[in-house]
C-alpha cells in the first residue's frame, strides 16, 4: 500500500510541475468597455474622461483625474485607442498621450492650434489641425503634423485643404476628411505625397467597414461607399428629405455588417436640438432610412454586441448621459458621465 501512495506522490507531482504558470501581467483597471468622451464646456475647459465596464455595466467617471492626480483641463474633441497607447485630442491646442490599461500620461504637445483628430501611421502619430481662422472666420492654413510618438515632437508639417475633422488608416495610408472641401486627401506617412478623391459634397467623417471599404458622411445629406484599392465610388446614398435632414457626421456598422445607423441633429426657434438615429440596410443599393430611436442632445453612437450606445451631451448644461439601447430601438438603461458627453472610443 505505501508502494502505490509514493507513486501517487510522484504522479502529482509531475502534474503540478507541469502546469503552465498564470500570465501574471497585470491587466489594468481599462480593459473590458469603452472610453467616453465628455467633451466640456468651451468657457470652463472641463472636459474629461469617462470608462465604461461590460462586465459591470457602470460608468466610472474623471478617469484622467484619478490617474494622473489633475483635472484634464481642456475640450476633449477626439479619444483614440491604438493598443496599450492611447491619444488624448483637445481642440485648444493639445495633443497628449495615455497609457490605455492605467491611462496615466505618457507625453504630451500644446503647441497646436486647433487639432481635430490623431492616429498612429507608419513611424509618426500623425495630427489634423484646422490651423488659425483668419478674419472671414475660415481656415485656409489647415495642416497635418507628423510627430514622433514618444516625445511627441513634430518631425514633419505638410499642407492639407480646409478643415481636417477625421483621419482613417487604409492600408498604410492616411484618408483625410475635409469638412470645408469637397473632396478626400489620401497621405503617404512614408513620403507624404497627397492625392485626392473627388466629392459631389464636403466629408464629415470617414470609417472602414468589415469588408475592408471606406465609407465617407456629408453633414449635408450624403454617405458614399468608396473603393479604396482603386479609388472610385460605388455607391452614393441620399440622406435627404430626414426630418431632422442634418447628418451629425456619427455612424456605425452593425456586427454582421449589414447595416448602418447614423445619427442626425437639428436645432429648433428654441435652440433646443432634436436628435434621431437611422438605419440603413446595406443590402439594398438606395436603402430607406428606417427611424429606430429619437430624443434630444445627442452626439455620438456607437455600436458594440448589438447594443446601441448614444451620447448625450444634456446640451452642454450640465452633466452628460450614456443611453443604452437595443438596435430595434427599445431603451435598456442610462448612466451619467461628466460634462458634455459627446462619444466613444472602444478598447479592443
Amino acid at each position: 500500500m505505501k508502494k502505490y501512495s509514493y507513486f501517487f506522490l510522484f504522479i502529482l507531482s509531475l502534474a503540478f510541475a507541469c502546469t503552465p504558470e498564470e500570465n501574471t501581467t497585470p491587466r489594468g483597471k481599462y480593459q473590458n468597455g469603452f472610453f467616453i468622451r465628455n467633451e466640456g464646456n468651451f468657457t470652463d475647459a472641463d472636459g474629461e474622461i469617462s470608462f465604461f465596464d461590460f462586465e459591470s455595466q457602470e460608468v466610472l467617471n474623471r478617469v484622467y483625474a484619478s490617474e494622473n492626480g489633475q483635472d484634464y483641463t481642456g475640450i476633449l474633441q477626439k479619444i483614440r485607442v491604438f493598443g496599450n497607447t492611447t491619444i488624448l485630442v483637445d481642440n485648444l491646442g493639445k495633443v497628449e498621450t495615455v497609457q490605455t490599461n492605467t491611462f496615466t500620461r505618457l507625453a504630451a504637445n500644446e503647441e497646436f492650434t486647433n487639432p481635430r483628430d490623431a492616429l498612429f501611421a507608419d513611424a509618426h502619430l500623425v495630427v489634423a489641425d484646422w490651423g488659425p481662422y483668419d478674419e472671414n472666420y475660415n481656415n485656409p492654413t489647415s495642416f497635418l503634423a507628423f510627430l514622433n510618438p514618444s516625445s511627441l515632437t513634430v518631425t514633419k508639417q505638410i499642407t492639407i485643404d480646409s478643415r481636417p475633422e477625421s483621419l482613417l488608416l487604409v492600408n498604410g495610408e492616411v484618408w483625410v476628411a475635409t469638412s470645408a472641401s469637397t473632396s478626400l486627401s489620401i497621405v503617404s506617412p512614408v513620403d507624404f505625397e497627397v492625392e485626392k478623391l473627388e466629392l459631389p459634397l464636403a466629408p464629415s467623417q470617414v470609417q472602414l467597414d468589415a469588408s475592408g471599404k471606406v465609407w465617407a458622411m456629408s453633414s449635408a445629406g450624403m454617405l458614399w461607399k468608396i473603393n479604396p484599392q482603386i479609388r472610385t465610388i460605388e455607391n452614393t446614398i441620399s440622406l435627404s428629405g430626414l426630418a431632422p435632414k442634418s447628418p451629425n457626421g456619427s455612424f456605425a456598422f452593425n456586427e454582421a455588417g449589414d447595416k448602418l445607423y447614423f445619427m442626425t441633429s437639428e436645432y429648433d426657434e428654441f435652440f433646443a436640438l432634436s436628435s434621431h438615429v437611422f438605419e440603413l440596410s446595406l443590402n439594398q443599393a438606395q436603402p430607406v432610412p428606417q427611424l429606430i430611436a429619437e430624443g434630444a442632445n445627442w452626439a455620438g453612437l456607437m455600436i458594440k454586441d448589438e447594443v446601441l450606445y448614444i451620447a448625450d451631451n444634456n446640451n452642454y448644461q450640465g452633466n452628460g448621459f450614456v443611453h443604452l439601447y437595443t438596435l430595434e430601438g427599445e431603451k435598456i438603461s442610462s448612466h451619467a458621465c461628466g460634462r458634455a458627453t459627446s462619444g466613444f472610443e472602444l478598447i479592443q
